[in-house]
């Protein structure tokens, strides 16, 4: 899986290897998404909308008295 795909973000264009834009599709829209040609702007939306679905769980879980844990 050496091969390059360019994949246009915004008005910037980055090149990313295949294994790092498979792991962020598949974060986005499950597995094999690359190669079901999910558009980059959904992409990127998608990604969002999971990003402030997790802070409200974050403030959640810090109103029930917990400190929010990271899994990385």
């Amino acid at each position: 899986m050496g091969e390059n795909r360019t994949v246009t973000l915004s008005k910037h264009e980055v090149v990313l290897d295949l294994d790092t834009v498979d792991m962020i599709w598949e974060i986005a829209h499950g597995a094999d998404a690359w190669n079901r040609d999910f558009p980059d702007n959904e992409t990127i939306k998608v990604l969002q909308s999971f990003e402030k679905k997790a802070h409200l769980y974050d403030q959640i879980v810090e109103l029930l008295g917990f400190e929010p844990q990271e899994d990385y």
